[in-house]
C-alpha cells in the first residue's frame, strides 16, 4: 500500500472512531443528552431536543457507515467535514455569546473547554481535508513517494 493511500486509511479510522464514539456516547446517555440541549438558551435546541438526540447520533452513525463503504467514502468525507464546520460554527457561538453553556458532545469530549472543543474539531477537519484531498488528488504527494 501508498504512503497516500495508508495516510487516507489512516485518516478515515480516525473519523470513523470520533463519530462512532460520540454517537455511541450520545445514545447510550440519551437522558443526560436531551437534557443538556434542553439547558441550552438557544430555543431552537430546547424546542427540538427529542428529535435532534435521535438525529444527531443517526448523522453520525451514517457517516461512519459511509467511510466503510468504498463507494460512499467521499461522501462520508463530506459529510464528516460540513458537520464538524457546523460544529465549529456553533461552538464559536457559544464561545462570542459570553453565556456559560454545557456541552452535548458525548463521552470525554463533553469535558473539553470550548476553546479546546474548536481546536479538536479544527484537528478533525484537517484530517477529513487531508484525506479528501489524497482522494481527489489535490496535494503535493504523488504515489505517495514524497514532493513532485
Amino acid at each position: 500500500m501508498k504512503h497516500k493511500e495508508r495516510l487516507i486509511e489512516v485518516c478515515i479510522t480516525l473519523l470513523v472512531i470520533l463519530f462512532g464514539y460520540t454517537a455511541l456516547s450520545k445514545l447510550l446517555e440519551y437522558d443526560k443528552f436531551i437534557f443538556q440541549m434542553r439547558d441550552s438558551r438557544l430555543a431552537l435546541m430546547q424546542a427540538y431536543a427529542p428529535v435532534l438526540a435521535w438525529l444527531l447520533p443517526l448523522i453520525e452513525l451514517l457517516i461512519v457507515v459511509a467511510l466503510y463503504l468504498p463507494g460512499w467514502r467521499k461522501k462520508g468525507l463530506w459529510a464528516a467535514v460540513i458537520l464538524l464546520g457546523v460544529f465549529e460554527v456553533y461552538i464559536t457561538g457559544m464561545m462570542l455569546s459570553g453565556l456559560k453553556l454545557g456541552c452535548t458532545c458525548g463521552g470525554v469530549v463533553s469535558g473539553l473547554s470550548w476553546k479546546n472543543h474548536l481546536f479538536f474539531n479544527a484537528t478533525f477537519m484537517f484530517i477529513g481535508t487531508v484525506a479528501l484531498l489524497g482522494m481527489y488528488n489535490r496535494w503535493p504527494l504523488r504515489g505517495g513517494a514524497g514532493p513532485a
